[in-house]
């Protein structure tokens, strides 16, 4: 624990927040959620948040801060993700030739599991992956996300991830 007096507090300067999306929606080694009932194109939201950070280009209405973008993607199968990414470039006449989005589809991925942690926080140093993105967060846990035990235990295991790897 890391005790201050109020002038010591006061004096401190935090270092500059580095920005991922927006100016202070998501810098890094923060957290962000996106919530919203089943089927409300949450995850198609998610790989253009992904698409737009890995080139740097605008998403919805924020900036972006181009990066090293990693999307999990733990609910459907390889195959049907490999089709919906496929629609998604197709759609948005994009040729893919950057390698600054990567994309794992393993039905395996747990936040909840230390060894599951442990491989994302691989990959992110392997790749010097900056942002991540996990879809969708109820398929990434083997506990129930709706119990606040549960739940705390994933949403501290992504916290500190992100602040021992400095990705959002």
């Amino acid at each position: 624990m890391d005790i201050k007096s109020l002038k010591n507090f006061l004096a401190y300067r935090p270092p500059v927040r580095r920005m991922i999306l927006g100016n202070g929606l998501l810098p890094a080694r923060q957290v962000m959620f996106i919530y919203g009932e089943y089927s409300t194109w949450k995850s198609w939201l998610a790989q253009e948040l992904a698409y737009a950070v890995s080139q740097g280009k605008p998403w919805l209405c924020w900036e972006t801060t181009k990066v090293n973008v990693l999307i999990i993607n733990s609910e459907i199968s390889e195959g049907e993700y490999q089709l919906r990414w496929d629609a998604f470039v197709r759609n948005r006449n994009i040729t893919p030739g950057s390698n600054s989005l990567y994309i794992n589809s393993s039905l395996d991925v747990k936040l909840d599991v230390p060894g599951s942690i442990g491989e994302i926080r691989t990959a992110i140093r392997q790749h010097n992956i900056e942002l991540v993105i996990i879809d969708n967060l109820y398929s990434s846990t083997i506990g129930n996300i709706s119990r606040n035990d549960d739940a705390n235990r994933v949403i501290a295991n992504v916290k500190l991830l992100a602040l021992e790897t400095g990705s959002a």
